[in-house]
């Protein structure tokens, strides 16, 4: 019997029980040893029980593929000398199997902003305006982390889109990144925002269809009727036509 497949987003979440390191730092760049740990078992983890393909895992942890390769063997190795190692990774893979989220779903940038303001009662364009009012700055600091932690996205790419510096965006998340470990009350909202964002529905933008190219116009001059099908010729006819107060009678395509 084939094992449950499991999803990259749960194994992040549910490192940090395992490994105490938070998903940010796990794709942030920390190189300590325990972060170091952490982070590879996620790769094992993804290769061997996802159905995400190593350029794919990278993207989403923001590594190149052959760093993921890398991880997954060096995880590997250890954990045939390592029991205790071993036994880390194995109780992560039941917490993940275990868990409820299974959602691989892409998250986008106006989503994040959207659920960000809403816990707070804004509204997402209130999330890019460049008041530093207490409860604003949270809610932006709040899309900063989760944006970066649920997305494909860059802090660079976020700060692009979102448009703040780098600095404030890199400033954003390590001031959630601290918050979490010390209120509670605080790690709640977080967690709430990214249970709405996971949730929600992408936005996507409703994009009105192209008009059909015009290839026949009639027009009443009269008591005669022409059909015109030249656009250039159509244009000034039409533009002569209703000079000398006359009615454009029908267009179709």
């Amino acid at each position: 019997m084939s094992k449950k497949r499991i999803f990259l987003a749960d194994i992040l979440a549910q490192a940090g029980d395992v490994f105490g390191v938070t998903s940010s730092v796990i794709i942030g760049h920390n190189r300590q040893r325990d972060v170091s740990l952490a982070r590879q078992a996620c790769f094992y983890l993804a290769h061997e029980r996802t159905n995400l393909s190593s350029k794919e895992i990278g993207r989403r942890m923001k590594r190149d593929h052959s760093t993921i390769l890398h991880g997954v063997v060096t995880a590997s190795e250890r954990m045939k000398r390592d029991h205790l190692y071993r036994g880390r990774i194995k109780q992560l893979e039941a917490k993940v199997a275990n868990s409820r989220h299974g959602d691989e779903r892409p998250v986008n940038l106006d989503v994040v902003a959207a659920e960000s303001a809403r816990i707070f009662g804004l509204r997402p364009h209130h999330i890019a305006m460049r008041t530093w009012r207490p409860h604003l700055a949270t809610a932006r600091s709040i899309c900063f982390y989760t944006a970066y932690s649920l997305t494909s996205l860059t802090k660079r790419q976020i700060a692009t889109e979102m448009g703040f510096s780098l600095g404030r965006v890199e400033d954003g998340i390590a001031d959630v990144t601290a918050r979490l470990r010390r209120d509670a009350g605080f790690k709640a909202i977080v967690r709430q925002v990214r249970r709405r964002v996971k949730a929600a529905k992408p936005i996507v933008a409703e994009v009105a269809p192209a008009p059909a190219p015009i290839q026949k116009i009639t027009v009443n001059d009269g008591p005669d009727w022409w059909e015109l099908s030249d656009d250039d010729f159509i244009s000034r006819r039409i533009a002569e036509h209703k000079a000398r107060g006359g009615d454009f009678v029908e267009v179709w395509a």
